[in-house]
């Protein structure tokens, strides 16, 4: 059986990193230490320069729970667009229900 490797990481150099020891795709995340959050556009364009394995790309517009209001659903479509534009394989989303803003 072989065994596909996802490593979650947090900067482009710890995604050439993770290439290079074998895994088989990243996630590529920003501000681990509150539990990830979308990277940077610069980021993901940088990362999918210089990766030729798998990129998926966390989004999430901010740490704490995965109760959405609408305009963060918003947030959070837009950037899926941008993930698109920027070259990434797919995304990483966490989401339990919408909080309505009203």
């Amino acid at each position: 059986m072989k065994f596909k490797l996802e490593i979650c990481v947090d900067s482009v150099q710890s995604a050439i990193d993770a290439q290079q020891a074998g895994a088989s795709r990243v996630e590529l995340c920003d501000n681990l230490f509150e539990g990830g959050t979308t990277p940077s556009y610069g980021t993901i364009l940088l990362a999918r320069k210089y990766l030729q394995i798998g990129l998926n790309v966390l989004v999430r517009p901010r740490a704490g729970d995965f109760l959405y209001t609408d305009l963060e659903f918003d947030i959070m479509k837009r950037d899926i667009e941008m993930c698109s534009r920027c070259g990434a394989d797919g995304i990483v989303i966490g989401m339990l229900q919408f909080r309505r803003d009203n």
